[in-house]
């Protein structure tokens, strides 16, 4: 048994954690969500941890981090600093007799950030996220790009995290080597953090700390926050959890894998919070065995934990039968706790709240599937709160100045979805809500016009293909596009609500003619859906049910990429050709859907985002279609790319070759047709000019 007081990665004397005799006194429990995140409301992962360390015997503090960060960062002062800073390193470029071509690059970058930093306005972006203005879909956009700026400066001034692309293109870290080297170049994030620690906290003592990473995007800047706490809270146990950190245990090659990561914290939590709790504060207080769900990180080889620990609802499903394994718990006494939020920090004019009365997903038999805390299924068991227990929540909350509610599970059950709503107008709760849905055949006119009378505003739902040949193979059922989705779907034409499907490309076995029929019955049922998005590439999940029968489905040689200890995704062959890795054949089929790049998470247009749901209430589920039509006829600039306003021909990013890119003495030259262009450029301007220039930049500017 692994000593947990023990350090790990220094000094082995060091006692990192305290005995149990110096931890007496010692009642709360501090839980943090680090960056990067949505900030357009606060994630509710922490508000269920709270709950079971408070039904534990033990007070819980959560700080959201990443919010209380980005709204110190999206400020007048902290983007004047950052141009101050950026500025001196242009001067000290500009001072050199000559610039090589490496330097050069480096100063293009340099300019286009002081270019950001001088154009971006934080106080305007902030104020029309926060107002009225928010619905205006022409200001709405003004701040969408100015955020996606401010995320450009970050990326400059915190790398190696990546900030402008998290949610688009999740970031997979390989190793734990790699992870480490994230860590160590992030001293400018720490420092940040750590001083936000402090004030925030101001001495308090705490049993323990947690870090929850739901995300990859939290991965880097989530052990980037365990490892100051060594030095803000020395003494402290640090454990990290969450589904990114359930996934690293998941997919981790061997024990080994993941020893390095010790240097960060004393023990990484893979499992739902509440049947652990109790045990977990006690094997960190020195008295008894970890319990199931803690991976201790010594490198040691142990049984993997094949059968997690679920918590009962108390619904149907605790009450014997195939519910006699779940652990109680007294959800009537220990709710989610959201009294921790500061709404003035998040982007939005209203109030959101995610609270998960299901968890699991009722049906479970999809053969891509594999998600989250599960064992031999897809993804966990099924699992549904008493529908007026639910409401009782929701109307503390509604009290409380919240109306908007998104239902965070896999795949919400009829049964509870019809239950919930019939609760909601017995009760006149008189709130907003949306959620992701599995379509059965129990969507009817009047299901859907139930649901719609309870305040379902949008719900996004599992499409995955158009084909049913397709559909039977990722064993969705029989013949479900005739039988299930078609009725569905005219079920919701004929009331408000709006759908977001998902779909995606390249299952094993999918044909040409199979991804134009997902185009197909995408366009044909297009003013139902909010909007449609391009479809992604699959991806062969290493326990998903095609994996463990491969030769079932005509796969074979699968294999995790070489040199990563991280990644759930394996190659394969199909059909003796090897899986597609690149997004090609999915390009003819995208091409003919009507979706727009700026509809994107977390902001309009985006699946299941908040502001999606506001835009639909307030202007209907076909306004994303005459957004998208204003776009594309408005010549305008997205992010921070700018557009010359002269006709010249080459522009990198904001910084025009306006005076050469090549010194006298480089050693390094352009490209032929660059320096072609460069030169033709110059000729035209500057006649008669030397062709030995600096760089410098065109007035950078919103083109309105």
């Amino acid at each position: 048994m692994t000593d947990p007081h023990r350090a790990r990665g220094g000094d082995p004397g060091q006692d990192r954690v305290p005995h149990p005799e110096r931890q007496s006194g010692r009642k709360t429990v501090l839980l943090i969500q680090p960056p990067y995140g949505d900030l357009t409301y606060p994630y509710h992962a922490l508000s269920y941890v709270a709950a079971a360390v408070n039904a534990a015997g033990y007070e819980a503090e959560v700080i959201d981090l990443n919010a209380l960060w980005l709204n110190a960062k999206l400020s007048k002062p902290a983007i004047a600093a950052w141009d101050a800073e950026v500025s001196e390193h242009i001067a000290d470029c500009y001072a050199r007799p000559s610039l090589e071509i490496g330097d050069q690059n480096r100063l293009a970058d340099l300019l286009k950030i002081q270019a950001i930093c001088r154009d971006i306005r934080p106080e305007t972006c902030r104020r029309i996220f926060r107002s009225e203005a928010f619905y205006d879909p022409e200001r709405y956009q003004f701040a969408r790009r100015q955020f996606r700026m401010f995320e450009a400066l970050l990326d400059h001034f915190y790398a190696p995290i990546d900030f402008l692309n998290a949610f688009a293109i999740p970031p997979h870290i390989d190793t734990a080597a790699r992870l480490t080297g994230m860590v160590r170049a992030s001293d400018r994030l720490k420092e940040e953090l750590a001083d936000l620690l402090r004030a925030h906290c101001r001495g308090r003592d705490y049993l323990f700390i947690g870090v929850g990473m739901q995300f990859t995007a939290n991965i880097a800047p989530g052990f980037a926050v365990l490892d100051l706490l060594a030095e803000v809270f020395p003494g402290v146990a640090r454990v990290a959890g969450g589904t990114a950190v359930t996934d690293l245990v998941k997919y981790a090659r061997s024990e080994a894998a993941l020893a390095p990561l010790s240097a960060f914290c004393e023990a990484m939590y893979a499992g739902e919070a509440e049947p652990g709790m109790a045990g977990l504060i006690d094997w960190l207080s020195g008295g008894g065995e970890a319990p199931d769900g803690v991976v201790q990180l010594d490198g040691q080889a142990r049984e993997r934990l094949t059968q997690p620990d679920y918590v009962s609802l108390g619904g149907r499903e605790g009450k014997g039968g195939k519910g006699a394994g779940f652990a109680p718990f007294d959800w009537e006494r220990f709710p989610p706790r959201f009294d921790w939020v500061d709404w003035s920090l998040y982007l939005a004019p209203e109030r959101r709240v995610n609270y998960a009365p299901v968890r699991g997903c009722f049906w479970n038999q999809c053969t891509f599937c594999d998600y989250g805390l599960n064992s031999d299924k897809p993804t966990a068991p099924s699992r549904a709160m008493n529908a007026k227990i639910a409401v009782a929540v929701v109307r503390r909350l509604r009290d409380a100045g919240v109306i908007y509610f998104y239902l965070s599970s896999d795949a919400l059950p009829p049964n509870f979805l019809k239950a919930f709503a019939e609760e909601l107008i017995a009760e006149d709760i008189g709130i907003s809500w949306s959620c992701q849905l599995f379509l059965t055949k129990t969507f009817t006119p009047e299901f859907v016009a139930l649901l719609e009378r309870s305040g379902l505003v949008q719900a996004s739902f599992g499409l995955e293909s158009g084909s049913s040949r397709v559909l039977e193979k990722m064993g969705k059922g029989t013949d479900r596009v005739d039988r299930i989705l078609r009725p569905a779907f005219e079920a919701f034409r004929a009331s408000n609500i709006a759908l977001q499907p998902l779909f995606f490309m390249g299952f094993p076995g999918e044909t040409d003619e199979d991804r134009q029929a997902t185009v197909d019955l995408l366009l044909e049922y297009a003013d139902i859906f909010t909007p449609i998005s391009h479809g992604g590439r699959f991806t062969l999940l290493a326990g998903s049910i095609l994996a463990k029968n491969p030769e079932a489905y005509g796969l074979s040689d699968l294999a995790f990429p070489e040199n990563d200890d991280f990644s759930g995704a394996l190659n394969y062959r199909f059909d003796g050709r090897d899986n597609p890795t690149d997004c090609e054949l999915l390009k003819p089929f995208n091409d003919q859907l009507p979706a727009d790049t700026a509809f994107e998470r977390p902001w309009i247009g985006g699946i299941d985002t908040f502001h999606t749901h506001l835009y639909a209430q307030r202007h209907g589920r076909t306004v994303f279609e005459r957004i998208r039509t204003q776009n594309r006829r408005r010549d305008e600039n997205i992010d921070h790319v700018t557009r010359s306003p002269y006709d010249i021909p080459t522009v990198i990013e904001n910084v025009l070759i306006h005076r050469a890119l090549t010194c006298p003495d480089s050693r390094g030259t352009l490209p032929d047709d660059l320096q072609q262009s460069a030169e033709d450029m110059i000729r035209s301007l500057l006649p008669g000019q030397s062709q030995t220039y600096r760089l410098s930049i065109l007035p950078y500017r919103e083109m309105r």
